[in-house]
């Protein structure tokens, strides 16, 4: 037994809604569609469309670019990262004969040492804090 009926909605203190209803069992169902909604959602969708060819447009003027320089690229196997051949070989580091192990380079390192004054500031906090503890 459905009957849909439309009322006049009233607004209550610039937040809320009201409806003039008579005593007794309502179902109650309010639809409401944004009005800046429908333009934004098609702002968004032109401007991925946009950014999309834009990308591609970019790519094209790339491989066209490749094609003409006559410089072929590769790909390394390490990081997947492509580069030109004239260009891969300049960058990398000379290779060094000997390698440090694990342990040495411990052994080479010298640990940080922190002066009096911190440990003792840290003591302070520390009885500070266990000092007050109400246990």
């Amino acid at each position: 037994m459905s009957m849909a009926k439309k009322y006049e909605i009233d607004k209550v203190g610039n937040a809320f809604i009201a409806l003039k209803l008579a005593a007794g069992d309502h179902v109650i169902e309010f639809k409401y569609f944004p009005p800046g909604l429908k333009l934004g959602l098609i702002l968004t969708f032109a401007c991925w469309l946009l950014f999309g060819f834009l990308c591609g447009r970019r790519q094209l003027q790339n491989r066209n670019a490749e094609k003409t320089s006559g410089r072929r690229k590769r790909r390394t196997q390490s990081a997947g990262i492509n580069e030109t051949e004239s260009d891969a070989t300049s960058d990398l580091p000379e290779p060094d004969d000997r390698s440090l192990s694990v342990d040495e380079a411990v052994e080479q390192t010298e640990p940080e040492t922190l002066d009096d004054d911190y440990y003792k500031h840290v003591d302070e906090i520390l009885k500070d804090v266990f000092d007050n503890d109400p246990k």
